[in-house]
């Protein structure tokens, strides 16, 4: 949801950036659909429409120059900003490659929205001329990506990948994320030029989140997962306000080449 990228919005904005930060319908935090996150075509859409609503807005219009949009996402942000920016996402390729290498989060995602409902609509082409920059944050979901889509970008793209894998609490079912080797497949894919994998050694997907408040573990019971920032190969707590830091040292400087 919006609020779960706001230590980065809100350090951008400091820094004279002017940040719009959209929940999904029907694909964000409370309000999943009826058969969880249904909606992953209209994602894209959603940037474009709050564009469009800045590009008219007396208010922002002549601040904002909208020809030059970044767009920045985590997890299935992340997915999301590719796709607006002209990734083609083809369903069949993912089930494919899922078929022919059923190990990887990215498959367990596939699996669990295996109805073609879920995938509806995802085969045309969404791209928003106006972004002119991208920064994705462990971005989920990338295994379908078309590589001819992605070998036409020609934007900047920023991928930050988390290089330790997360951590499931006892008790709890795996979790359908990436790994670090999507990560690498999707640069690899992508023009050398103008794309850039940095990869935070001991961050896992959920250190892009906002630091947790002390209590919050005892209060998410099973959902804890999503303050835990533990190392497994060296059991070493790494420290999210710090890995927060350098995030948005690096997004700052892909921002200010960018422009």
């Amino acid at each position: 949801n919006a609020k779960n990228l706001g230590w980065l919005a809100a350090d951008l904005a400091a820094q004279g950036f002017v940040v719009a930060a959209p929940d999904h319908p029907g694909s964000t935090t409370s309000d999943m659909g009826q058969s969880g996150a249904s909606r992953l075509a209209a994602r894209p859409g959603d940037l474009t429409h709050i564009i469009d609503a800045l590009g008219r807005d007396p208010a922002w219009s002549e601040t904002i120059d909208i020809t030059r949009v970044a767009a920045i996402g985590h997890s299935l942000g992340g997915w999301t900003v590719l796709n607006a920016a002209g990734a083609k996402f083809d369903p069949l390729r993912l089930r494919a490659r899922c078929e022919a290498a059923p190990g990887g989060s990215t498959c367990l995602e596939a699996k669990a929205r295996s109805s073609d409902a879920e995938f509806e609509g995802l085969t045309e082409p969404m791209r928003d001329p106006r972004i002119s920059a991208i920064v994705a944050l462990d971005p989920g979901v990338t295994r379908g990506f078309d590589p001819a889509s992605l070998g036409a970008l020609s934007i900047p793209v920023l991928v930050i990948a988390a290089g330790t894998a997360t951590q499931t609490l006892p008790g709890q079912k795996p979790m359908p994320l990436p790994d670090l080797d999507e990560a690498r497949d999707l640069v690899g894919a992508m023009p050398p030029a103008t794309a850039r994998l940095l990869t935070f050694p001991n961050a896992n997907h959920f250190s892009f989140m906002p630091v947790c408040k002390p209590e919050a573990a005892r209060y998410l019971g099973a959902g804890a997962t999503i303050c835990v920032d533990v190392n497994p190969a060296d059991t070493a707590m790494a420290d999210r306000a710090a890995t927060h830091a350098a995030v948005i040292a690096e997004v700052s400087r892909f921002l200010a080449k960018a422009r």
